[in-house]
């Protein structure tokens, strides 16, 4: 019977160690994403939990760049929208 317990609690702490290391390698590192940084003409802007990346193409249009979630999602670069309207 004690050798059950043993093997059990062995078990156990070894999936709580597992679980440990893959939380630790999964978070840590990672910084917040400041609403305004800029990084070679790249500005961030953050609202709440969405971040955007705006990138000046000229004097009168930027793209707005949404990385998103999505492993699968294509890009959509064909809508233009007129900054006066």
């Amino acid at each position: 019977m004690k050798r059950a317990l043993k093997i059990i609690g062995v078990l156990v702490a070894s999936l709580f160690i597992a679980v440990v290391a893959v939380v630790v390698a999964t978070f840590m590192g990672r910084q917040a994403i400041f609403d305004g940084a800029d990084a070679n003409g790249l500005r961030l802007v953050k609202d709440g939990i969405v971040s955007v990346g705006v990138i000046p193409v000229s004097e009168k249009e930027v793209a707005l760049v949404d990385a998103g979630n999505d492993k699968h999602g294509a890009a959509n670069l064909t809508e233009r929208c007129d900054p006066r309207a």
